[in-house]
């Protein structure tokens, strides 16, 4: 589909942001604005695209966006799967519809470059209401209370959504991610290497019925056998060793040899 572009959108920020977020929002929630995604002004201009399912949080900061206010919007499949494709470079709203532009040939560095390439429009009006969590309270504030590594429990399908998007984050095949954990106990941070702006918060899980002691009873009997095993082929190398030594023939001293 090709028509003409609105030069001078409300909003609308990278592809690559949105689909980042995206995976992390809430779906069929009775918090119905969880099931969308948050857009806002950050003070250093540009803006916020924000997704949380209530346990985990992801944000993306986009020099390369704008809005004219904080805004809440709904997201269909449809609308994450076209901002996934190679090609898309924003998502913006345009005639009251979230639009994604694609480039062609080119790298698209701002909205305004685009000339008519829309590959997805989302039906229906896409502003919704509702008590969206603030960004900017959620992220720990200082660094200092925050120690490397992921600590506590952390639910598993939680980790899994990291690893998609790391994937996403990434610029190679040589992906990854580091996490950061409250020194509370509390909220885990991660971030990826390759996208420096994006961030994903995770709330940890009670730990009642985790182990306490990191391994298992069988680990201790497999050391034990390993043990024993290395003991028997030390002494066997030693027995082998003296063996040889005793059939190997002895050279007579001087003393010994006949005048």
């Amino acid at each position: 589909m090709s028509t003409s572009i609105e030069t001078n959108p409300p909003v609308f920020f990278p592809a690559r942001a949105f689909a980042f977020v995206a995976p992390f929002r809430a779906e069929h929630d009775i918090r119905y604005y969880l099931n969308g995604f948050a857009v806002e002004p950050h003070p250093d201009g540009g803006v916020i695209v924000a997704a949380t399912n209530g346990h985990q949080l992801a944000a993306a900061y986009c020099k390369e966006g704008r809005t004219d206010r904080r805004r809440i919007f709904t997201c269909s499949k449809g609308l994450i799967a076209a901002a996934k494709k190679p090609r898309a470079a924003f998502v913006g709203l345009k005639n009251d519809r979230l639009t994604v532009i694609e480039s062609v040939g080119q790298e698209l560095k701002n909205w305004s470059e685009a000339d008519g390439l829309e590959t997805f429009i989302q039906s229906g009006s896409p502003d919704v209401t509702g008590n969206f969590p603030d960004v900017s309270r959620v992220i720990p504030r200082l660094a200092e209370s925050l120690e490397p590594g992921l600590k506590g429990c952390v639910a598993a399908r939680y980790v899994e959504a990291i690893g998609r998007a790391t994937k996403l984050a990434a610029d190679s095949r040589f992906n990854g991610c580091r996490h950061w954990t409250h020194k509370d106990g509390g909220i885990v941070l991660t971030r990826f290497p390759s996208a420096p702006n994006f961030l994903v918060l995770t709330m940890p899980m009670r730990d009642d019925d985790m182990p306490t002691d990191p391994l298992p009873a069988f680990v201790a009997s497999m050391h034990a056998e390993s043990d024993e095993r290395q003991r028997k082929e030390a002494e066997a190398k030693a027995a082998a060793a003296a063996a040889a030594d005793s059939a190997r023939p002895q050279l007579k001293t001087s003393a010994e040899v006949p005048a």
